[in-house]
């Protein structure tokens, strides 16, 4: 029907056939604005290029859907390669970072492939350096590592739109090229989110944060608390010293209302450093 606004397949041992049959359907179709494919294992359909063809007819579908501003595609590898699931969201990435509508789009739990400079999200880092009404993303569980998280990073400080982003259950402190752990994407990463005008909420790297204070306290705790001031997380428990001590680095360049809201959530003041929202 030409009145389709929204459509949900969740969960229907859709495969790579049923898939590319149901995009054809959808091709143009200018009232659709919700669409679920989720939950279907369609990109590791054998070893034919089926699953390649639906997800470049999604693409298609993506592109010509004027009104399209959600789409959910998580869980669909179903333990396709890396670099299978990299491919077939490749389509998909590109007409999402061109479709003007789209204002949600889920990828969790499909796997990207790791790489020692991060190629495996190439595409998406691409979508978030281009979109321009995109407003959440959620890549839970889709092996990014450190090395990843570095071009993501660099791509957030060319988006002024992006107001949520799911990173968690992700390696992001894991360098898995060279099989050690590595928190300078995160401490990166808490910068980026610190001079991002409009994301306030960053899922997963506040815990890996707080994983890499406790291994190292005074010398990690800035990406940690960064975070925690923009992703409106749980309150942390850290001592005066290590508020003072990393204050300047996160809090100075920050709004006056966040410093407030931090200092009330933890229920401390920094040792030592005058607050700038209380007149002498």
């Amino acid at each position: 029907t030409s009145a389709l606004r929204s459509l949900c397949v969740s969960s229907t041992g859709v495969m790579a056939a049923e898939m590319a049959e149901l995009c054809r359907g959808l091709r143009g179709k200018p009232s659709l604005e919700v669409l679920d494919v989720s939950c279907n294992a369609w990109m590791s359909d054998g070893t034919t290029t089926a699953g390649l063809d639906a997800a470049s007819l999604l693409g298609e579908v993506m592109a010509s859907c004027a009104r399209l501003a959600v789409v959910n595609m998580s869980y669909c590898d179903a333990g396709a390669s890396g670099r299978r699931v990299q491919q077939c969201c490749r389509p998909v990435l590109a007409a999402a970072a061109g479709n003007a509508s789209l204002r949600v789009l889920k990828l969790n739990s499909n796997k990207l492939p790791s790489g020692r400079s991060g190629e495996g999200v190439e595409e998406l880092a691409e979508l978030i350096r281009e979109s321009t009404s995109l407003r959440s993303l959620s890549v839970a569980n889709c092996n990014i590592d450190c090395s990843s998280l570095s071009r993501i990073t660099a791509a957030l400080r060319r988006n002024g739109h992006l107001m949520r982003l799911d990173l968690s259950r992700n390696p992001l402190a894991m360098d898995q090229w060279a099989g050690r752990r590595d928190t300078r994407a995160l401490r990166e990463l808490a910068a980026a989110v610190r001079d991002c005008g409009r994301l306030r909420h960053v899922a997963g790297a506040v815990e890996q944060a707080r994983e890499a204070f406790e291994r190292s306290s005074a010398e990690r705790a800035g990406s940690q608390l960064g975070l925690r001031v923009l992703a409106h997380s749980a309150p942390v428990e850290l001592p005066a010293h290590v508020l003072a001590a990393v204050d300047a680095f996160v809090i100075s360049a920050d709004p006056p209302a966040r410093r407030r809201r931090l200092h009330v959530a933890l229920g401390t003041q920094a040792a030592g450093v005058s607050d700038p929202t209380v007149d002498p």
